[in-house]
């Protein structure tokens, strides 16, 4: 049986030169400012989606930019 071992590649930039297989740990912090640009594009696809983005940016008081907006998890990088 194979064996596991957790490496990290900013400890040992060259670990991939011999492993057959990885994966790669990705996770969102309080402190990760993920883009919601997409987001317009996507509701295109969908119609339902779209008139409800429409409805809801329509009744916001302050112009919604998509290509400023982010989300951010609750998760502060400890509970991640």
């Amino acid at each position: 049986m194979a064996q596991s071992k957790l490496s990290c590649f900013w400890r040992k930039p060259d670990l991939g030169a011999d492993a057959l297989t990885g994966v790669s740990l990705h996770s969102h912090t309080n402190r990760s400012k993920e883009s919601l640009y997409f987001i317009p594009q996507l509701a295109q696809k969908c119609p339902l989606l779209h008139a409800a983005l429409e409805k809801q940016c329509k009744m916001s008081a302050i112009p919604v930019d998509f290509a400023r907006a982010y989300w951010t998890t609750p998760l502060n990088p400890k509970q991640a």
